[in-house]
């Protein structure tokens, strides 16, 4: 029992051994029958009102069935750390609990029912909403709390936290809900703080958002929430993540247990437990290590068309057009073929501008607030332009690496040498960088005047957030198009898009530093294109911005992911460096070869 106070204890300090002054000092023994205590703290307070003695314990295999190791279904909470006393309260009311010995007819021999794991056992942190909206470690206190028995869904448990976060000590399931709250589902609901939420992030708080209301009932899902929560926790503690790998391993047997017809594959459950693994390994992701996150796209696009099929609508366009962002910076990595966002496309699935409010609010579905009535659906559609040119983009940029590998693969073979049309590629790139540019033109809202961003800040905050995203997108398009559509592109074409190149970093970066210094780092979506500003930036003042940027971001950051970022810019920079020594240029620098050859298997978005 690693967690009993031993210094001083009459049971386990050999210095502190009762003579016959201290025995006659023993306190007073009011606590019930030892087999029927449920902590050790209580056994612990009745064993100093006696003198040491031996006792037994026994266990045997049931002691240890609700252990995950040992468990066909973890009891592990609906969303918590797994701590066994608490998370069967989740699944039973208070009248179901039994206690955790079984008596006996010898008074000094205890039948261990149930054997609980010290490392799962409630953790001294409480979760306040302060403005480091972080969790603080506190001073345990060893007084008598009472297990939290009566929470049976997850609202109980959100609810419960606001009652008790002033709580000395709280579990270490109630620890990771509270900061799933405060932390994680800022970055889940609506698409990740860009904006399009119709209530603020304090309402959403208060009212609960579609995940948790569904993981109350979808213990997948919980599992799948937990993982990501608790891999963000980690991260930020800068622990391991032992129990967010946990979590994701009960995860997917629970799904599969819980999907026994299509019904059940079509159900909000599957959609968002999906979704979660999908953030967890886009997160999580390892050099040199292996990554589900295509696996988990691929399911949601079949469970999104299947739920097409079964119900001839969606209530949930807004994650599929964030996971629609997601496959298109995987596009644009080279890590994704753009199958998702493709088939969203070609099935005309594409959510309408009313569609694009809060995931957390069913209630204002398809209601602008009256200050966005003007400006709300225009910004809309030009996003949606810009993100559906780079879906174009990014499938361009595949096209012609598939053809620079099979070129590199024939002459490996030694077989006749392979003929790339560079005249060809030049009039497809030129094409597509007027397409953009028309787009631009045609698309963007009047009202805003020439200078955008200036214009930008007048606007509704999510609005505002909107059209920041489509901005960063177009400048990271136009600087990707003169630059990262095949490995030797700048050797090869000639695009003259250096004057472009040096207007879009400067761009990028101005917004980045604006958005750093109002405080929004929440929004994921500026990584990429400041990771593209770096590469193309020409000076050195500029690729030190980039990186500095990148490294604020990372405050905000879900997991490890902006970190990886950064580090592969790092990378870049090293290579770009090298070769302007040697070659007098860094023309030749191709930022995604250079992730393949580092094993860094990165969907540059930000998490």
């Amino acid at each position: 029992m690693q967690e009993v106070l031993r210094v001083g204890s009459l049971v386990w300090d050999p210095h502190s051994r009762p003579g016959s002054e201290s025995h006659l000092s023993q306190p007073e023994d009011s606590l019930p029958p030892f087999p029927t205590l449920m902590t050790d703290e209580d056994r612990e307070r009745k064993a100093e009102s006696y003198d040491p003695g031996t006792y037994h314990v026994i266990v045997n295999p049931e002691s240890f069935a609700g252990l995950p190791e040992y468990s066909e279904d973890d009891p592990a909470s609906e969303f918590g750390s797994g701590d066994t006393e608490v998370s069967h309260s989740f699944h039973e009311s208070a009248s179901s609990s039994s206690p955790s010995v079984e008596l006996t007819g010898d008074s000094n021999v205890v039948i261990l029912r149930k054997f609980e794991d010290p490392s799962r056992r409630p953790s001294a942190y409480v979760q306040t909403r302060s403005a480091s909206r972080s969790p603080v470690p506190v001073q345990s206190s060893r007084a008598n709390v009472s297990p939290l028995r009566s929470r049976s869904t997850l609202e109980e448990v959100f609810t419960g936290i606001n009652a008790l976060e002033e709580a000395p000590q709280i579990s270490a399931d109630w620890r990771l809900a509270s900061y799933y709250r405060s932390f994680v589902s800022r970055r889940v609901i609506g698409v990740h703080q860009s904006g399009m939420t119709s209530v603020s992030h304090e309402d959403q708080t208060q009212q609960g958002d579609a995940y948790e209301a569904v993981a109350s009932s979808f213990r997948p899902l919980s599992y799948a929430m937990s993982a990501v929560s608790a891999l963000s926790l980690a991260f930020r503690e800068k622990t391991q993540n032992i129990d967010a790998l946990q979590y994701y391993q009960h995860a997917l047997p629970s799904l599969q247990r819980n999907l026994r017809s299509s019904q059940d594959m079509s159900s909000d459950g599957a959609l968002f437990t999906h979704f979660f693994l999908l953030l967890y390994e886009i997160a999580a992701s390892e050099q040199w290590g292996s990554n589900l996150w295509l696996q988990h796209l691929n399911h949601l696009l079949r469970i999104i068309l299947v739920r097409r099929d079964t119900f001839r609508r969606e209530d949930h366009f807004l994650l599929i057009w964030f996971v629609c962002i997601i496959d298109l910076y995987g596009l644009l990595s080279g890590g994704s073929e753009g199958e998702f966002v493709a088939t969203i496309i070609r099935n005309d699935l594409l959510p309408l501008s009313q569609h694009h409010l809060s995931l957390g609010s069913p209630q204002a579905l398809g209601a602008f607030l009256p200050e966005e009535e003007d400006s709300f659906a225009p910004v809309l559609y030009f996003n949606q332009q810009i993100v559906m040119s780079a879906v174009r983009l990014g499938q361009m940029s595949r096209a012609f690496r598939q053809g620079c590998d099979q070129q590199r693969y024939e002459q490996d073979a030694g077989g006749p040498p392979m003929n790339i049309d560079l005249h060809g590629r030049q009039r497809e790139v030129l094409a597509l960088q007027e397409h953009f540019r028309s787009v631009f033109r045609d698309s963007i809202p009047r009202f805003l005047g020439s200078d955008w961003l200036a214009g930008s800040h007048r606007l509704p905050s999510r609005v505002q957030a909107i059209l920041q995203h489509a901005f960063a997108l177009y400048h990271s398009c136009m600087i990707y198009s003169h630059t990262s559509l095949w490995p030797s592109q700048r050797d090869d074409i000639d695009t003259g898009g250096d004057g472009e190149m040096t207007h879009s970093v400067r761009e990028i970066l101005a917004l980045t530093g604006h958005l750093v210094q109002t405080g929004h780092l929440e929004l994921r979506f500026i990584v990429f294109p400041l990771f593209m500003a770096g590469f193309a930036a020409a000076s050195g003042e500029e690729k030190v911005l980039a990186l500095e940027l990148i490294t604020a971001l990372e405050q905000e950051s879900l997991g490890p992911n902006t970190a990886r970022i950064r580090h592969l810019l790092q990378l870049v920079y090293e290579r770009q460096h090298a070769c302007l020594v040697s070659l007098g240029h860094a023309r030749s620098v191709d930022w995604i070869s250079i992730m393949v050859e580092q094993g860094l298997q990165v969907v540059n978005f930000g998490l």
